[in-house]
């Protein structure tokens, strides 16, 4: 019964009452100051002029995963009246930070020159992204996208 002693109970209160203030103090302060990044995944058409002619597409569409801040993208042509769209996806990866965002990469088409980069930076004002398209050192091509809804997944499908 060494366990019951004064000192023994008074040091075991304060730990655990310490442990209590700390945890209360940590969650106070990530309730206040802790805030998930907005949303922005999704698929953003981009219908722009002056795209470059290696692309061979009148519009492409800027597909957007995210993961916190950090966003990984794909440029590929937009779908045709078909429905069917390219196989060619020009990765890109980049950050979105205080409503921006900014990706960049390089594209792999064959009719295009090597070591073409491209880069979007933008700004999402609730679904719609407006941004410049910005290929080498070529002049930024301004566009405005509008966020397309994806339809859910169907289950036993």
């Amino acid at each position: 019964m060494d366990h019951f002693k004064p000192k023994s109970l008074i040091f075991y209160a304060v730990a655990i009452g310490s442990v209590l203030l700390l945890f209360n103090r940590v969650t106070a302060y990530g309730n206040s100051n802790l805030q998930a990044p907005q949303n922005i995944k999704g698929t953003y058409p981009i219908k722009a002029q002056n795209l470059p002619e290696c692309l061979g597409a009148d519009s492409l569409a800027l597909k957007l995963e995210q993961s916190g801040i950090y966003l990984v993208g794909s440029l590929m042509k937009s779908q045709t009246e078909t429905g069917t769209s390219a196989e060619e996806k020009l990765p890109l990866t980049g950050e979105w930070q205080g409503g921006n965002l900014s990706l960049s990469g390089s594209i792999t088409e064959q009719s295009c020159p090597e070591d073409t980069q491209v880069a979007i930076a933008g700004s999402i004002n609730q679904e719609t992204l407006n941004g410049q398209l910005i290929f080498n050192a070529d002049p930024p091509i301004e566009f405005t996208a509008q966020r397309q809804t994806e339809a859910a997944p169907q289950e036993g499908h």
